[in-house]
C-alpha cells in the first residue's frame, strides 16, 4: 500500500526550526508595528498608543482597539485612517478599515472575581479544618483566599474591625445582650 497523505497542517516544533518561517514572522511583526506607530502619529492624540494594525493589505485593514470606547472613537476616525491606507499603498481607492476589540482581561471592578469578607475567610477557614473531605477543604480555603482586606465587616452587615479573635464573641455577646435584656423586661424565652 502507499504512504499516508501528507498532512497540510504543520507542528509548531517546524514552525520554530524554520529558520525562513520565523524570519518572516519578524519581518511581519516588525512591519506591523511600524505601521501602527505611523497611524499612532498621523491620529495623534488621544487615540495614539489604543490600538495596534493586525492586518495590513491594500484591500482590507484590521485594527485591534484597546477597549470598547477607542474601538467607538476609532471608528469615527476611520475616514482618517483609510485615507492614510490609501496614501500608503498609493491607491485611489482606500482599504476597507475594520475595526475590532482585543480580547479583554478582566479589569472591570464588577467583573473581578468575587471577594468575602475577612470574617467569612476565618470561618471558612476554621470549617476546612474540621472538614474530612480534601477537596471541599480545598474548596473553602481557595474561597477563604479571595478576602477582601479591606473589606473587615461581619456577615450581618455591622461594620466592625472584627479579628479571628472575634470570631463568633461579636454573635455570642449579642445573644447575652438579648438574653440579658429578656431577663430585666420579664419576657421569657418562648414570647419571642
Amino acid at each position: 500500500m502507499g504512504q499516508a497523505p501528507q498532512s497540510p497542517l504543520r507542528s509548531i516544533r517546524e514552525h520554530l526550526t524554520n529558520a525562513q518561517h520565523l524570519q518572516r514572522l519578524r519581518e511581519r511583526t516588525d512591519f506591523l508595528r511600524n505601521i501602527t506607530a505611523q497611524v499612532n502619529e498621523t491620529l495623534g492624540p488621544p487615540l495614539a498608543g489604543r490600538f495596534a494594525v493586525a492586518r495590513c493589505e491594500p484591500t482590507q485593514v484590521v485594527i485591534v482597539a484597546h477597549s470598547p470606547a477607542w474601538a467607538t472613537r476609532l471608528r469615527f476616525a476611520s475616514p482618517d485612517i483609510a485615507a492614510f491606507f490609501a496614501d500608503h499603498f498609493n491607491r485611489s481607492r482606500a482599504p476597507r478599515v475594520d475595526i475590532r476589540m482585543a480580547k479583554q482581561e478582566v479589569t472591570d471592578a464588577h467583573a473581578q472575581e468575587p471577594s468575602v469578607s475577612q470574617s467569612l475567610a476565618y470561618e471558612l477557614e476554621q470549617r476546612a479544618r474540621q472538614i474530612n473531605d480534601p477537596r471541599l477543604a480545598r474548596t473553602l480555603r481557595s474561597i477563604a483566599e479571595r478576602a477582601d482586606p479591606k473589606n473587615i465587616n461581619s456577615n450581618d452587615g455591622s461594620p466592625g474591625n472584627i479579628g479571628p479573635d472575634d470570631i463568633g464573641t461579636k454573635a455570642v455577646d449579642a445573644k447575652r445582650a438579648d438574653t440579658a435584656k429578656r431577663a430585666s423586661t420579664g419576657l421569657a424565652k418562648d414570647d419571642t
